[in-house]
């Protein structure tokens, strides 16, 4: 959820004159005046909350008579209109201040409230100074919990902020690592310490059962053991919702949200640009040694089937946010659900039939599909990638009677792997190289 309050706080008496009109010898220092704050509201993970103490849009605010100004921030944790001069501001975690321009801003971190009743009080006090005058305000932010997948027992978690441009929705949250199978003993839906994911994600080595272990075990987001494979979309999709309310399949916008802000990314680029050299492919079955890659093979290199161990860089990609995402590109295809994360549409969607190729994994910008699938819900926002930038190949069956979606690609679908990697063939079913990833949407 996104706030963008911007406060202005500096009286209207003060920072009229330029910083670069410098006062005159005889002129003297005047006490700022600061206009009093109302309290806030705000929630964890809100973005772009600040405060302007100036309402001057100059560099470094300015006495009355053109004097420079200097701020400091405190806060504490009691609301009594009496903070100590003992906690910087900048201790608090997300928090930025500017002493030279007095600008104040803060994203409140989803780790500060522990449950849904455990809101936090944080009190403030800001001193704006001009040599021996000064003026001080004192203001309250309520923070109110929002929860989140990482508030639990369900592993790592990464949250995707929302997005303005198309393909429009609230932020929502995505498993960091493809959905594992843990064994749940005493049936409580949470990680507990005698409790272990299946090491190779199918319930027996040989990966022959179909939809193996859906009364005993659950989903969850770690970096240990092998991804639950060998069940279909729709119990992936069942396995998903029994998380709790708000907890389901990833859906075809959200992979592309995912995937527009790895591509979006410089640091995921080989070449330290967008478009230069290749993004990771991951697991992909290519036999390559060393670690800097470029184009071609280098992109993916060639891992357990699938593979367990996060030590090659080229299993992970990195969000605008910064946050870690990993086999996203490779070691096993992912279920998607076509349908609209804002649709209430019961069950799983499957792909609009409506793309022509023929048989077998298709370049991106060759592939024509028609008015019921828009660009932006399956090609890379940069026209020009192919598979040698590490973006992957689509393969979909015209023919056949349903069109069950996947993406990302397997560890043998070597340069057809990739972040935008589609797969759309027939009515689904259960596969030892198809895995799946859950996504929370917050109310």
């Amino acid at each position: 959820m996104d706030s963008s309050l911007n406060i202005k706080s500096l009286d209207s008496k003060v920072g009229r004159q330029s910083p670069n009109q410098q006062p005159s010898p005889n002129t003297k220092r005047t006490k700022p005046v600061l206009q009093r704050l109302d309290n806030f509201i705000l929630k964890e993970g809100d973005r772009n909350f600040s405060i302007d103490i100036d309402n001057e849009e100059t560099e470094g605010d300015l006495d009355s008579n053109g004097f420079s100004l200097e701020y400091k921030c405190f806060f504490d944790r009691e609301k009594d209109l009496d903070v100590k001069h003992e906690k910087s501001c900048e201790e608090l975690e997300g928090l930025s201040f500017d002493t030279i321009n007095g600008i104040f801003i803060w994203k409140p971190s989803y780790l500060i409230s522990t449950s849904s009743s455990d809101n936090q009080i944080f009190e403030f006090l800001i001193i704006a100074s001009s040599g021996e005058f000064s003026d001080e305000i004192v203001f309250s932010i309520n923070i109110e919990n929002v929860y989140t997948p990482n508030d639990s027992k369900l592993g790592e978690w990464i949250e995707v902020p929302s997005r303005s441009e198309e393909n429009e929705f609230r932020t929502f949250w995505v498993m960091k690592y493809e959905a594992k199978a843990l064994l749940d003993n005493n049936k409580n839906d949470e990680f507990d310490s005698n409790e272990a994911v299946d090491n190779d994600g199918c319930g027996d080595d040989e990966c022959k059962e179909d939809n193996w272990g859906l009364e005993d075990h659950f989903p969850i987001s770690i970096d240990d053991g092998s991804p639950w494979r060998k069940i279909s979309p729709e119990n992936a999709q069942k396995e998903c919702e029994s998380l709790g309310s708000g907890f389901n399949l990833i859906t075809n916008l959200e992979w592309m949200a995912i995937a527009r802000s790895i591509e979006t990314n410089e640091e995921n680029w080989t070449g330290g640009d967008i478009g230069m050299g290749c993004l990771a492919r991951g697991n992909s079955g290519e036999v390559t040694s060393g670690e800097n890659h470029s184009l071609g093979n280098s992109c993916g290199f060639d891992g357990d089937n699938p593979h367990t161990n996060f030590s090659d860089n080229r299993a992970s990609h990195k969000l605008s946010s910064g946050d870690e995402i990993f086999n996203f590109s490779g070691n096993v295809w992912e279920w998607i659900d076509w349908d609209d994360p804002r649709s209430l549409n019961p069950g799983i969607q499957q792909m609009p039939n409506d793309c022509k190729t023929s048989k077998g994994f298709i370049e991106f910008n060759e592939i024509e599909c028609g008015n019921q699938i828009a660009e932006n819900e399956y090609l890379p926002q940069t026209s020009s990638l192919d598979s040698d930038h590490g973006i992957g190949r689509m393969y979909f069956d015209s023919e056949a009677q349903g069109t069950m979606a996947s993406r990302g690609g397997g560890w043998t679908t070597q340069e057809s792997v990739g972040i935008y990697a589609l797969i759309a063939y027939g009515q689904g079913g259960a596969f030892p190289q198809t895995g799946f990833r859950c996504v929370y949407r917050p109310k």
